[in-house]
């Protein structure tokens, strides 16, 4: 399977293609941790992104961290003497416990760290992950873990950009929220019969004036949906909806795309008029 795939099957589907940015990554010398820091519009694509890289990379263990949602670590009170209270040691944070785990699972095996939403980290935490990127070595309190720098990676993901103290120790990973668009489609591609050729083009010239970039498998659904059910525009608009992810209600229900869908349902009405025809013919010749 190419990388496109396997990123599809973990649940991230895109038209781009990430063979050579993700290879520069992986094969770059690596004198610290490597960390990808996956930019981008502002969205959760960015950690699915992560998410289906780590797994289509066959990494043995995913771990993942995200900054602002725990809340801080309180210290407890322990009773020493009667009606004498002193502080105990504070709890270790979330964030150190799984640093502990990540630095233990790449001493043997391949391991990612995903950290998310890292624009809500303290700016030490940001100074702690570029000394352990460089180091190798996560401390906190009295304790010191060591990684695997040929084992553990680090993908960072931020919404509005990494501070300047991580860019320098990561490879950034441009992922558009938008898709690249398809401009050619053959029936062949699709799983479909050759005669739908002829409606697959003003298929897609839809798709540009919707301003949508639907993924061959979203392609594939539809037109499956558009051979086999659709006979009216509201139909058509109601399969477009349910199968392409990034479609706007309002704009696809608007005055201004009225005029594309009754192009492609009388291209579509066409073709299924000329195929009538050649098999009528075809009976007659017979």
């Amino acid at each position: 399977m190419s990388l496109k795939e396997k990123l599809a099957e973990f649940g991230f589907e895109s038209n781009e293609s990430f063979d050579h940015v993700v290879q520069c990554f992986l094969e770059s010398p690596n004198k610290a941790i490597r960390c990808l820091n996956i930019d981008g519009d502002t969205g959760r694509h960015k950690t699915a992104f992560a998410y289906a890289l780590a797994h289509a990379l066959g990494h043995s263990h995913v771990l993942y961290y995200e900054f602002g949602i725990d809340e801080p670590a309180q210290p407890q009170l322990i009773r020493v003497v009667e009606g004498e209270e002193v502080e105990a040691e504070a709890p270790v944070s979330p964030l150190d416990k799984l640093l502990n785990e990540a630095c233990a699972l790449s001493e043997a095996e391949k391991t990612v760290l995903i950290l998310d939403q890292l624009q809500l980290a303290d700016f030490k935490q940001h100074l702690r992950l570029l000394d352990f990127s460089k180091s190798s070595v996560w401390r906190y309190g009295d304790v010191s873990c060591y990684a695997n720098r040929d084992n553990l990676t680090i993908y960072m993901v931020s919404d509005g950009g990494l501070s300047p103290v991580l860019q320098q120790i990561s490879f950034r990973l441009w992922l558009p929220v938008k898709d690249k668009p398809i401009d050619h489609l053959q029936a062949e591609e699709l799983g479909l019969s050759e005669s739908c050729n002829a409606w697959l083009p003003q298929l897609v010239t839809l798709m540009q004036k919707l301003d949508v970039s639907p993924t061959m498998s979203e392609y594939a659904a539809l037109a499956y949906d558009v051979e086999r059910f659709v006979c009216t525009e509201q139909q058509l608009r109601e399969s477009i909806m349910g199968r392409v992810k990034s479609v706007d209600y309002g704009r696809l229900n608007s005055e201004s795309l009225k005029e594309a869908v009754s192009l492609f349902m009388k291209c579509y009405e066409d073709s299924l008029d000329i195929q009538e025809s050649i098999e009528i013919s075809g009976e007659i010749n017979s």
